[in-house]
């Protein structure tokens, strides 16, 4: 077989996938539910492949019995592999300094978990985000409603 050396684009900055994009989220009242800073969320990343391992073998008995809920998992995996940081998230109309504790419980809200998580998740697995073009360009990506609901 001959040899070739293909050129093969890059799809995304591998540095920046790794050290996150930052992304605000507001609904259709133009309310602010914080800005997140996201690592991509990469199937092919090695640390969130041994992750899912760990929790396929945690959850195993769960998941033979059909009890499992599969978002746990991916929120498990989104709190550990993608969500890296947050400004203004608030409680008692004050900053909430991020936290894995604190993440844990704003996600675990239903109003957060049917909203922004799901927006958020969206982005995180965006390629287009993470790469020199988009940061060249200023982007700064604003997630809105309609546009989490596909009416964009």
């Amino acid at each position: 077989m001959a040899k070739f050396n293909f050129d093969i684009p890059t799809r995304f900055d591998e540095e920046q996938a790794r050290e996150g994009v930052w992304f605000a989220v507001e609904d259709e009242h133009e309310q602010m539910w914080g800005e997140f800073k996201l690592a991509f969320l990469d199937g092919d990343n090695p640390e969130i492949k041994r992750l899912r391992t760990k929790l396929k073998a945690k959850y195993a008995k769960d998941i033979r019995l059909g009890k499992l809920d599969q978002d746990k998992v991916a929120m498990e995996v989104f709190l550990s592999c993608v969500l890296l940081d947050w400004k203004n998230v608030k409680a008692g109309g004050k900053d909430v300094p991020y936290s894995k504790e604190a993440a844990e419980a704003y996600f675990d809200l239903p109003q957060v978990k049917s909203f922004a998580w799901p927006a958020l998740l969206q982005y995180a697995s965006d390629v287009r985000w993470y790469n020199d073009k988009a940061a060249d360009q200023g982007v700064d990506p604003v997630v809105d409603k309609e546009e989490t609901l596909g009416n964009s």
